[in-house]
């Protein structure tokens, strides 16, 4: 396959994580008014999706940065460093420094193994991804593999206590910032769940 084919579609399934995270969000866990949970979803729908669409871009880029390392074949220190730069999450942490340096390795560790998983994927010479898949892995692996790419935020949900993620608000509520990072982490974590279970549905019907 070629790169442009294989960050096509992995882009689809960023998508499909990304659609997840913003439907699960409850706006109720992050505001604190007296107001309906309904009424206060419809106040901050576009704040709401501002925010998202910043974070899927984040994830966007770091996802096509694995791809693009996948082709090249190598993983330096550099490219290590641009990733942990691409992650939202890092980079507002803002804990001591031994604890950041441990995050940023375990950060670090999932893109060089997503790099080494995806790297056959792109020399495959099938034009089908499932096809170069198939070619690539037995099922087991396969399912091992493209669920591991899709586990970043169980490194995420070990670093929410120094994290701090803020979304401005203009809407009329009494509150001008509120602070998102666990409820932000716990939908990403929904949307990735939900794409392991699509991953391995999708194995059970391209191997049996």
């Amino acid at each position: 396959m070629t790169e442009k084919a294989v960050k096509k579609e992995f882009d689809g399934y960023v998508k499909s994580v990304s659609l997840k995270a913003l439907d699960e969000l409850d706006p109720t866990q992050v505001v604190d008014v007296n107001l309906p949970p309904d009424r206060i979803k419809s106040l901050l729908r576009d704040e709401i999706r501002q925010e998202m669409a910043r974070v899927k871009t984040g994830f966007q880029e770091q996802s096509d940065f694995i791809v693009e390392t996948a082709a090249n074949g190598e993983v330096t220190e550099d490219a290590r460093s641009k990733f942990l730069e691409l992650d939202l999450y890092y980079s507002n942490y803002f804990g001591d420094e031994e604890r950041k340096a441990k995050f940023g390795d375990e950060l670090g560790d999932y893109f060089e193994k997503t790099v080494t998983d995806v790297a056959p994927l792109a020399e495959s010479d099938e034009e089908d991804f499932w096809d170069s898949v198939e070619e690539t892995y037995d099922k087991e692996e396969a399912v091992e593999v493209l669920q591991g790419y899709f586990s970043r935020s169980e490194i995420l949900e070990r670093y929410t206590d120094e994290m701090v993620l803020t979304m401005a608000l203009d809407t009329g509520l009494p509150i001008e910032e509120v602070e998102y990072t666990e409820e932000s982490v716990r939908v990403f974590a929904e949307g990735e769940a939900e794409m392991r279970d699509r991953v391995e549905e999708q194995a059970d019907l391209v191997y049996d």
